[in-house]
């Protein structure tokens, strides 16, 4: 199940973690998220249960936002313990989604 930023310590949770965590910026308004967050949900469910999945609204978060660079929506940043490894801007498919994560 995907975590809200505000319920975590990004430090220990993500830049201090081992294994593969996806920081996924959305907001409301944005139907590219809200078909891209499903999808993101299934990956870390079903298929990588290894996979944390973080999410981050941007009009919440403005200067966490703005921190990691995002100027645009979905952004989703892939880091594998605690690095950045991959940031992926827009919408994208499943097999995209497998295919990056075999890869990290």
């Amino acid at each position: 199940m995907a975590l809200e930023l505000e319920l975590i310590d990004f430090q220990s949770d993500v830049l201090e973690k081992k294994g593969v965590s996806i920081v996924f910026f959305h907001a409301n308004w944005c139907r590219n998220c809200r078909s891209l967050l499903p999808i993101l949900e299934d990956l870390e469910e079903s298929l990588y249960p290894n996979l944390q999945l973080i999410t981050v609204d941007v009009e919440k978060h403005v200067s966490f936002s703005d921190d990691h660079d995002v100027v645009s929506l979905p952004t989703s940043l892939v880091f594998k313990d605690g690095v950045l490894v991959d940031s992926v801007f827009g919408l994208h498919s499943k097999d995209y989604f497998e295919e990056l994560l075999k890869n990290v």
